[in-house]
This record gives structure tokens, sequence and C-alpha cells, in this order.
């Protein structure tokens, strides 16, 4: 009996070993830019323009098994909203495409750019439903990350919802190790 249970032990090991994120694993050659994300679990505090803190926002990043996707989940303790995302190697239009979906059925879609220590996000934002005249149902918007010398990643947020281009949040975030 015991002899049957080793090579279903080792079967069991050997399956959980393949689907389990490794922090050091490879991704897709095409998707290296977006390295900086990983391997941490980011916090940081979504404040008020009077410099209340409106939400504790939690972003993680893990490249999935095969590396040639990059997961993306966003918590914002305080308002109760959390979304996942994907970046993943767009080969139609030869750059990093990225998709993203929030609990509210907002959706974002774009591609990502990346230059020295500042990663970009550009594309459309899209709400399921238009519940204000005043604001697009459907914008573009920029996400850029600046990761700092000392640790930071600086979150800033730009889109054009109620007619020209305005700024957005700031969310400064520090890397707590996810192991």
């Amino acid at each position: 009996m015991r002899a049957k249970r080793i090579p279903i032990l080792l079967l069991m090991l050997t399956v959980i070993g393949y689907y389990t994120p490794v922090s050091g694993q490879d991704i897709d050659q095409r998707l290296t830019s977006l390295k900086p994300f990983l391997y941490n679990k980011w916090i940081g505090e979504l404040k008020s323009p009077g410099g209340d803190v409106v939400s504790v926002a939690t972003r993680t990043f893990e490249a999935l098994p095969d590396g040639r996707v990059i997961k993306l989940t966003k918590k914002n303790e305080g308002k109760e909203s959390w979304g996942e995302g994907f970046f993943y190697w767009d080969d139609i239009s030869k750059r990093i495409a990225y998709f993203f979906i929030e609990s509210n059925g907002v959706f974002l879609k774009g591609f990502v750019s990346a230059e020295e220590n500042i990663i970009t996000i550009e594309g459309i934002m899209t709400w399921p439903e238009q519940k204000d005249p005043n604001v697009k149902q459907s914008y573009d918007f920029k996400n850029s990350f600046e990761f700092t010398s000392d640790g930071k990643m600086i979150d800033r947020w730009y889109m054009n919802a109620f007619g020209p281009w305005r700024p957005g949040h700031v969310i400064e975030f520090n890397a707590k190790d996810q192991n």
C-alpha cells in the first residue's frame, strides 16, 4: 500500500511545483520592461485633494506560470473596490498590451511603454453606463509608474473624462516582499 502512495505523492508534488509561481521565474523576453513591478506587494495611500487618506491601495503583480502574462491585482481598502488585469505581448501591434476590469464593471485597455525608470500605460477607460452627462462614458487615460532609487513606485494618473487632459491621483507606493 505504501509503495502506491509514493508515486501519487510525487505526481502531486510535480503538478503543484509546475503551477506554483516562483519569484525568480523567467518571463517572456518581450515583457522584461515590466520586471520592476514583479515580486513585491505595493502598498500606498490614496489621498483626497485635501490630503486626507481615502483608502489604502494595494497592487500586486505576478508572472503567470509560463511567463507570457503578468497579472495585476488591485485592492482599495476603504473604498471596497478591487480589480484584476493582465499585461501581455500583442503580436499584431508588436507591443505590450494591457486589459483591466474593476469590480464596478469599469474596464481599461491600452498599451505599455517603458523609458528608463518609468512604465506608462496609455489607453481607453470605459464605464458600464453613463451616470453623469458632464463626464464621458469612455475616455483616454495615461497612467505612469515611476520607480525611485529609494525603492518606491509613484503612480500618476491623467485623463480627459471632463474634456481637456487633467491630472488625477498620485499614489506613493512602498514595496513589501510577497514572500
